[in-house]
């Protein structure tokens, strides 16, 4: 048991330092959590760059996107408008992420292979 928990432990180390290959060339459910992980920091690049805000994807033994604001010295306008920013990106890089065809397109782009839905013949 103890065994399990140091390997777990050090799976989400490597996760929070973005080392996600290795797991990706080993396959199974880990390997899917790793592309999720990827997609996820390339989700919140991608939403930083449009907003042109701060966006971050955190590792932890759960993950989620996060932005924040120094809202020193601003008046209620102003405030206003820095969290609708952030609520409008937050909104958007939670569609974005769970788009299986968008994340399959990226991990393709990065020459890992994605299980495609197969269409039945009639």
């Amino acid at each position: 048991m103890k065994k399990e928990f140091e390997e777990i432990g050090r799976i989400i180390e490597d996760f929070k330092q973005r080392r996600f290959e290795d797991y990706i060339k080993e396959g199974g459910t880990i390997a899917y959590f790793a592309g999720r992980h990827m997609w996820g920091d390339e989700v919140a690049r991608r939403v930083s760059e449009k907003h042109g805000i701060e966006v971050g994807f955190e590792i932890d033994t759960e993950s989620d996107f996060i932005t924040t604001f120094d809202s020193t010295g601003m008046d209620d306008g102003q405030l206003i408008n820095e969290v609708m920013k952030r609520v409008n990106a937050i909104a958007e890089v939670n569609q974005m992420f769970f788009n299986k065809e968008l994340m399959n397109e990226f991990l393709a782009s990065k020459g890992i292979e994605v299980k495609r839905k197969r269409s039945r013949r009639r």
